[in-house]
């Protein structure tokens, strides 16, 4: 059974306003998008989920002036389970009082409640390379990301070999392109 297109509109507006409560300090209005009981996954910024509302509002509270000033949710990708719960992931852009910027992409869990759609379960995935190099696996690691700068390490140690590498591979256009030449690695 497909997902109606209300449904999916009322699901996109739901993920959408996240940015709007918390930018605005409505922090009392997040059972508007979170279920009683939501499970807020923050894990891989190396902290425990927080379990009910109540927790995700003292949390955004406790962060105080280091919360950003503006979220933006934008990508917003919805698709149906079987078993009726929907699937949206979605990024967010978090900007800070002092112009710097931060990614996330949000994997969320949404039931229908009463009192329409709402996030049962949301996990929040820090954005700290490109290409999905960061990505981790199910145990928590960054495998990809970790052999890469073993390898580059590595590299460098045996006479700064990394760029003559990726030049030799790649071609000495790819090396200008690259950031390769900015990373400090020692």
């Amino acid at each position: 059974m497909s997902l109606a297109l209300e449904d999916r509109l009322a699901i996109a507006e739901l993920v959408s306003s996240h940015g709007h409560l918390v930018d605005d300090g409505c922090l009392d209005r997040l059972a508007e998008l979170f279920t009683v009981d939501v499970v807020y996954d923050l894990t891989e910024f190396g902290q425990e989920p927080l379990h009910g509302v109540a927790a995700v509002r003292e949390a955004a509270r406790a962060l105080g002036a280091a919360n950003p000033v503006a979220h933006h949710v934008t990508n917003v990708v919805v698709s149906h389970s079987p078993d009726g719960r929907v699937r949206v992931r979605s990024k967010g852009l978090g900007i800070k009082a002092d112009g710097s910027c931060g990614s996330v992409s949000y994997d969320d869990t949404l039931v229908r409640t009463g009192d329409g759609w709402r996030i049962s379960h949301r996990k929040v995935s820090p954005r700290r390379a490109p290409l999905g190099l960061a990505h981790a696996d199910p145990a928590g690691g960054r495998e990809d990301i970790d052999d890469l700068l073993e390898f580059l390490v590595a590299r460098i140690m045996d006479d700064n070999h990394a760029y003559a590498y990726v030049a030799d591979t790649m071609g000495a256009k790819a090396l200008l392109d690259s950031h390769l030449p900015m990373l400090d690695l020692t």
